[in-house]
């Protein structure tokens, strides 16, 4: 019987050489499932995350990010969470 890891799970074993791809029929909140996770486990092994908005704003983002309990104010103080626009 094979080991089915979840989403969450499977996110905490990548390592550097590994990466997501995050496709979405309509809205860009339908990635925010699989980013979320990905996005915590970053900051938490005191990586850098970098988004730059291009579907999402930054104030959305933002927002998602916070009530996701996301540390934003922290992690972007300390470098850690840089949100960007394409400009």
């Amino acid at each position: 019987m094979e080991n089915h890891l979840t989403l969450e799970q499977d996110i905490k074993h990548l390592n550097d050489r590994n990466h997501l791809c995050l496709i979405y029929e309509k809205d860009p909140i339908e990635q925010m499932h699989s980013f979320i996770p990905f996005i915590k486990q970053g900051l938490e092994n005191n990586e850098q995350f970098i988004y730059i908005a291009d579907d999402l704003t930054v104030k959305q983002l933002y927002h998602i990010l916070k009530i996701n309990e996301i540390a934003v104010d922290k992690e972007i103080n300390k470098g850690a969470l840089k949100l960007w626009t394409r400009n």
